[in-house]
């Protein structure tokens, strides 16, 4: 119990360091660790009392049988929610790719994709709709969106969507945990699809500054081509057998982890934060 309640705590701290670098709140397990720390007085109570069992035919972990199992298994995203690569992202099942301002932390959500600026100074969210009827992007923004009043509308096909697209964009009001800002949303449809991008800047003083960027992202949206479909495969955790001198650091700049390598390879090793692999033991690697 207290080895599981160790692991639940090394993620908990790797996502508040997530959500400080990103310049965002850190929700944490709904206040588990507020009254359950690691060294909770109850918790070594009841350990303490198991001791007095005995176990008359201890059996062990199964460890190396158990790593065996899960060698090839999907780490991350899969086809059904689309995959990231560096700045792009592909999804083989939409049929679609696109792709994000350099630096910007990418979040595949199961409802949306969310991208988020250095220090969590402004953000992008995408997300997707069936168009139903056929009306205009325009039409959408105004009838579905309630996006009646856009200031500075423009009509994206004129500014050289791929594919011959249909798109529209315009400056809006939005309500975020920092207050009303002013932000953009386009509107491009593909296929049977409507993609709605919203962005706008935490910090007001870049607005002017990461507006192109949020257009850019909109204009970038695409049918995969063929060599996309290729890069759209997921990651996957492969087994080896540590070497001497083996470090999380020298592998985390061979991983195709995108993010965050080294923390994630420790995490998934149970050697978060410090902790490096001990030779000749086996553990996860991502390929």
């Amino acid at each position: 119990m207290l080895a599981v309640i160790g692991v639940l705590k090394n993620q908990d701290d790797f996502a508040r360091l997530q959500a400080t670098e990103e310049g965002r709140d850190h929700q944490g397990y709904h206040g588990l660790f507020a009254s359950h720390p690691d060294n909770d007085t109850r918790l070594q109570e009841v350990i303490q009392e198991a001791r007095s069992i005995s176990v008359t035919n201890p059996q062990g972990d199964n460890r190396e049988r158990f790593l065996k199992q899960i060698d090839g298994l999907i780490f991350g995203d899969s086809p059904e929610q689309g995959i990231r690569r560096g700045q792009n992202f592909y999804h083989p099942e939409l049929d679609f790719a696109l792709g994000f301002p350099e630096n910007w932390v990418i979040k595949n959500l199961p409802d949306r994709l969310i991208a988020i600026a250095p220090q969590g100074k402004a953000q992008i969210q995408i997300q997707v709709d069936d168009i139903n009827k056929r009306i205009s992007p325009q039409e959408f923004m105004a009838q579905r969106l309630g996006l009646k009043d856009l200031q500075r509308g423009e009509v994206l096909t004129d500014l050289g969507l791929a594919d011959g697209l249909q798109g529209y964009t315009g400056l809006t009001e939005m309500r975020t945990a920092k207050g009303p800002r002013l932000g953009r949303v386009s509107v491009i449809y593909l296929g049977q699809r409507a993609f709605i991008f919203s962005g706008f800047a935490v910090d007001e003083s870049i607005a002017g500054e990461v507006d192109p960027l949020f257009l850019k992202t909109a204009r970038s949206i695409h049918r995969l081509t063929s060599k996309e479909r290729t890069l759209a495969k997921p990651l996957r955790i492969k087994i080896i057998k540590a070497e001497k001198g083996s470090r999380y650091s020298e592998m985390a700049r061979r991983s195709p982890i995108d993010s965050y390598a080294e923390q994630q390879l420790r995490l998934i090793n149970n050697h978060y934060p410090n902790g490096e692999p001990e030779p000749q033991r086996l553990i996860k690697t991502i390929q």
